[in-house]
């Protein structure tokens, strides 16, 4: 981890490093070269301090220092380890265990930070660190022994976790976590809330220890019950209810504060990603934060095992309706594009989706986003040029969708570009244009591995035309911030070289 060799590991534990440290034991010109080790880190701090929340005298922050100076050098530290679990939440290559984990540790801290704001006794930065820390070993094994951590996982029986663990591993989460953080010297409060204290030795500690404690088990079971994409939306409430009994007598204010916290961690998710745009960001604890205040159940996690180098998989699985009502607060094409193929995928049971930007103004159409048998082949390669009359040319010159019933009819595959007329290519697949202003853009495939009689509900096309238009949206607000060139005027389209059946 020190030398940076693990995908979690260097930019976690230096952050992690710092928590261990105060004003007396390491200066504000240490903390700040700290975090701008880290240039998306960095950039994310200060776009963030920048807002209303953080800075309510506007004052313009330019600097890791200047963002402690106007923040606070806790609040800094806490943001840096909010920034970093949500980068790790949304990569891709980690795997879908690394982003559950990395997710929960987000959201687990965010709600003790909450839990914290409804009463006036404990610091709602240092019960974010408290919070957050308390899912740290899990996170670790889900980056360096995911294998491992999955068998593990469905070992479990009822009350059988920790003996699963240590039959694996030779010690639970907790305790590797713990042995770890204690290596880095933080302080007493913070490691009482990451050890696995038993019940009869709570009243031994002193009481702010106890109230971080258990705030901290509150938070992590609180956040674990909210992702849970098996518990129905009518189950939720009860199941919150129960938990939050069980920490009545020592957390009395959180009795009726579910609204509350679903609220707070939501809004802080959602500023969380407006201050990034990094691709591949999959905002799963947003996504699933969401749907619990608006009492929707939840849609089942889309595998985000890794893909080839370069592809980035579609985000979290849910009903495009749903990706309607979010993607207005998505400030990226590349924020929104993950988003979008989550839905279309979840929506229209595909087996195969890719999208295809035009990356040159020669007219190249090369794959970024997809899950398919075909990504491993098609990853950094030239799908399609302005040059090129098949079937996706026409697509880009009629800026409609077209429909294959059957790719492997004869009167069809003459017109199929090589790379789908393989043996791994969708038996039947839609292509559906992303265009701005008359031009084509990017296009997206979705396809199936079967012949099918394809019939899309027309209130399913209605809203992908809508997310795709948002996404053209921000593809052109992207380009233009860039002040690139605008592409050169499709060539005239004079004959469709295609049977009339095509549609």
């Amino acid at each position: 981890m020190a030398e940076g060799q693990v995908s979690a590991g260097a930019d976690l534990s230096r952050i992690i490093y710092a928590l261990g440290k105060d004003t007396s034991e390491i200066s504000l010109a240490d903390l700040a070269e700290l975090i701008e080790q880290d240039s998306q880190i960095l950039s994310r701090i200060i776009s963030t301090a920048n807002t209303l929340g953080y800075n309510p005298g506007n004052t313009r922050i330019t600097s890791a220092a200047g963002a402690i100076h106007v923040v606070g050098f806790n609040r800094i530290r806490s943001l840096a380890l909010s920034l970093t679990l949500m980068e790790h939440a949304g990569r891709t290559h980690g795997g879908s265990a690394h982003a559950e984990m990395a997710a929960l540790s987000l959201c687990s801290g965010l709600v003790a930070q909450a839990s914290a704001n409804e009463g006036a006794l404990l610091d709602p930065d240092l019960a974010f660190v408290c919070g957050s820390l308390r899912n740290f070993g899990r996170l670790l094994l889900s980056t360096l022994a995911a294998e491992d951590l999955k068998k593990t996982q469905e070992e479990f029986v009822e009350g059988g976790e920790d003996e699963a663990y240590r039959r694996n591993f030779g010690l639970t989460p907790l305790e590797l976590g713990y042995e770890l953080l204690r290596a880095q010297s933080l302080p007493e409060v913070v490691l009482h809330a990451v050890r696995d204290v038993p019940a009869s030795a709570l009243s031994a500690l002193p009481w702010i220890d106890r109230q971080y404690l258990q705030l901290a088990r509150f938070s992590l079971e609180f956040a674990e019950t909210a992702l849970d994409s098996t518990l129905s939306a009518a189950a939720f409430p009860d199941r919150i209810k129960t938990i939050t009994a069980r920490y009545q007598r020592d957390l009395p204010q959180l009795k009726d504060a579910l609204p509350s916290i679903l609220e707070y961690t939501e809004n802080r998710l959602l500023q969380f990603a407006k201050a990034g745009s990094a691709g591949g960001q999959n905002n799963l604890g947003l996504h699933r934060f969401r749907a619990r205040r608006k009492g929707r159940d939840l849609a089942p996690p889309l595998d985000l095992t890794a893909g080839p180098c370069g592809v980035v998989a579609p985000g979290p699985s849910m009903p495009i309706a749903d990706a309607l009502d979010e993607i207005g607060d998505v400030p990226h094409v590349s924020a929104a594009v993950p988003m979008v193929l989550g839905a279309m995928h979840y929506t229209l049971r595909c087996q195969h989706i890719l999208y295809c930007p035009q990356q040159s103004t020669a007219g190249d159409f090369r794959l970024s986003h997809g899950r398919s048998a075909l990504t491993n082949r098609l990853a950094g390669r030239r799908l399609c040029s302005r040059h090129d009359r098949d079937i996706i040319y026409l697509c880009r010159t009629r800026l409609e969708n077209i429909v294959i019933r059957d790719a492997t009819a004869e009167q069809i595959r003459p017109h199929l570009p090589h790379w789908l007329k393989s043996a791994d290519a969708p038996k039947s697949f839609t292509i559906f244009p992303v265009h701005q202003a008359g031009q084509m853009e990017a296009f997206i495939i979705v396809g199936w591995d079967s012949t099918t009689a394809l019939s899309m509900d027309p209130e399913n096309l209605r809203v992908i035309r809508l997310l795709l238009t948002q996404v053209a949206e921000l593809n052109a607000r992207h380009r233009s911030s860039k002040d690139a060139p605008p592409d050169p005027p499709l060539a005239e389209f004079t004959a469709s070289p295609f049977p009339s059946a095509h549609a």
